[in-house]
């Protein structure tokens, strides 16, 4: 996950997944469009404390890039891993189940509105995985698509998760300062990313 100020629903979201995987990769520090907050470029509001007290936390601290290189900085893993992305406001519900396919559609329930989707938010390892030109678009290591939010590239297969395996998203949980800083974010990544078509 990629965190900037999101105590306390950080830790709803670490103890919601510390049972299920491996290791949790954590990723701190301020987009580059992101207003600061509190005079700093790295959370200051009990955020890095938390993370760091855990054993099975690895925190990378990687303030000023876009929402595109911070997610890269997790995606540190080898042949035969697999990634679960969960943002910071995020909760999983369920144990976690493997698709037999290169990524497993995720259902993902707004908790403030109870809209439901269907995103990408479990994928293996592929050679060279990144993210490029959108924060949800992913390549892999020829520069062929992976995946977008709700589809496979052509080279990679899907499938439905098991309907116990659920994402929660819960951000009107955060304090009222740090969601105005993320409206104006979300407003200026729109707009950049909405100028972006995909070329391959």
């Amino acid at each position: 996950m990629i965190t900037y100020n999101d105590w306390p629903t950080v830790k709803q979201t670490c103890e919601s997944l510390r049972p299920l995987v491996d290791q949790l990769i954590c990723v701190d520090g301020r987009y580059v469009d992101f207003g600061q907050i509190n005079d700093s470029d790295l959370s200051t509001d009990g955020t890095l404390e938390y993370l760091e007290s855990l054993d099975d936390v690895v925190v990378i601290e990687a303030p000023l890039l876009d929402e595109v290189h911070k997610r890269n900085c997790y995606l540190i893993g080898n042949a035969g891993d697999w990634y679960l992305h969960l943002d910071a406001d995020e909760v999983w519900h369920g144990p976690l189940t493997l698709p037999d396919a290169d990524m497993g559609f995720t259902p993902l329930k707004w908790r403030k509105t109870g809209n439901w989707m269907q995103r990408v938010r479990l994928f293996r390892h592929v050679d060279g995985i990144h993210y490029e030109g959108k924060h949800y678009w992913l390549k892999d290591g020829e520069g062929r698509t992976f995946a977008r939010l709700e589809k496979p590239g052509n080279a990679y297969t899907a499938a439905k998760l098991p309907a116990e395996n659920w994402i929660e998203h819960f951000d009107e949980d955060r304090p009222p300062e740090r969601q105005t800083v993320k409206r104006t974010y979300y407003k200026i990544l729109t707009r950049r990313e909405n100028a972006i078509r995909e070329v391959s």
